[in-house]
């Protein structure tokens, strides 16, 4: 089954997640709406294979099941501030900002996405950013971070090692969540691994990593 099948087989699974978890008037079903609609005018998998040409980076959103498990056992709250590492469309905070109050920020290569994302945070008024930017680059500013989300599952090598040089800037005590993949045993050092957790994504299980930094 290709990746476009799976995702299509979410989207019904996600709406009937929403449709049984949400209230009836959430403030989250107009926003809901308006990506569902953008998915089908401007198709994420289209973009992103236009955006990266001869490059395989494959394109994923984590279902809002998962979301709702990540961020219970995170303790995500009102008061945290999150990077999002290859946001995407947004889905991720946008949906974590309605149900925790958290605010965020979006880092992403494609202007597509980015674009689209600023879109909709203007339109409803979330508290959430978006930069146009790539991992690898230096980023002292992940101080002010109290939690980064990486869905890091097909992330290269190169990639992996650029996100965990930048992680030095991290206070003590922020959360770094991590798809699939873990932190380098050198890396590691400076963090504690609170928890691990299997969870389900569009293709399948894998597994969620919660490394809570304890030393500079």
């Amino acid at each position: 089954m290709s990746a476009l099948l799976r995702a299509k087989g979410w989207q019904w699974r996600d709406f009937f997640y929403l449709r049984k978890s949400l209230a009836p008037r959430s403030p989250f079903w107009s926003l809901y709406k308006e990506l569902e609609i953008l998915y089908h005018k401007s198709n994420p998998f289209t973009l992103n294979s236009q955006f990266w040409k001869k490059e395989e980076v494959p394109y994923g959103e984590t279902p809002y099941a998962t979301l709702d498990h990540i961020a219970k056992l995170g303790n995500i709250h009102h008061s945290d501030l999150i990077l999002d590492v290859g946001s995407g469309r947004g889905v991720a905070l946008f949906y974590l900002h309605y149900l925790t109050g958290c605010s965020g920020v979006g880092l992403e290569a494609n202007p597509f996405f980015i674009d689209q994302a600023k879109l909709l945070s203007g339109k409803y008024d979330t508290p959430i950013n978006w930069m146009l930017r790539h991992i690898e680059s230096p980023m002292p500013e992940l101080a002010k971070f109290t939690v980064v989300y990486y869905y890091a599952t097909a992330a290269k090598p190169s990639t992996l090692e650029a996100f965990e040089k930048n992680l030095k800037y991290l206070k003590k005590g922020s959360l770094v969540i991590l798809v699939t993949q873990e932190l380098s045993k050198d890396t590691a050092k400076s963090f504690t691994l609170e928890s691990t957790e299997q969870m389900k994504f569009p293709w399948g299980k894998t597994q969620v990593n919660f490394y809570r930094k304890v030393s500079a």
